[in-house]
């Protein structure tokens, strides 16, 4: 009741390695996690089959650390080889947000406030790599007017055909410039973005942007 939510999704191929999926409990707990499976195609298609089960299951564990060890040891089990899963996990209560993360690129915070973007960045592994890896997990308030942008690594990384990438400095220029917008608007303008920048240039990599704005 406290945000407003939007989600993209743009896949490089057919069978798409992203994932984002949500878990709202009857206390108004929001869980929601995207995800990049290694590569693309029909073996990142299973992993993210597999986590989506995982994260339907384990999503309302008491810690989201606990959902990330429980899941990358189950992924592990899986006994795919060379395969895993980045994720990030985000928990919102109220005002306050918790962050965990496997290998994935920091979560942004625009600050209604002083205009400025803040960075949480979380180190660990991506889930199935270890069957004993443990995460962390980082904590902070949102007031009315802030804006969280949980991203995988697909806008950042995208190339022109100069082969340079869009960047995360750029990135983050974006997010600040589009933020007074609703979450849908800021999507569509950091997707806009990346488009422009690559001129033409096919997606390398599958691109996903969840957005919330704090009310």
């Amino acid at each position: 009741p406290k945000l407003s939510v939007a989600w993209e999704m743009q896949t490089a191929t057919r069978v798409g390695g992203d994932y984002c999926d949500y878990s709202l409990t009857d206390d108004a707990t929001l869980t929601l996690c995207v995800g990049d499976a290694t590569g693309h195609g029909m073996d990142s298609g299973v992993v993210v089959t597999g986590t989506k089960s995982l994260f339907q299951t384990f999503a309302d564990a008491p810690s989201i650390t606990d959902s990330l060890t429980i899941m990358s040891k189950s992924l592990k089990g899986m006994n795919m080889p060379r395969m895993g899963m980045a994720m990030t996990f985000l928990r919102v209560k109220d005002q306050t947000c918790s962050v965990s993360s496997a290998g994935m690129p920091p979560v942004m915070i625009y600050r209604a406030a002083s205009g400025e973007v803040e960075e949480i960045s979380v180190s660990g592994f991506p889930l199935g790599v270890s069957a004993t890896a443990t995460y962390q997990e980082e904590s902070f308030e949102v007031t009315p007017g802030d804006v969280i942008l949980m991203m995988t690594d697909g806008l950042p990384e995208r190339l022109n055909p100069r082969d340079e990438y869009f960047d995360y400095d750029r990135t983050t220029a974006m997010f600040a410039e589009s933020a007074s917008g609703t979450p849908e608007e800021i999507c569509e303008a950091l997707l806009q973005g990346g488009e422009d920048w690559a001129e033409g240039r096919p997606q390398d990599d599958d691109i996903t942007l969840v957005v919330l704005k704090a009310k």
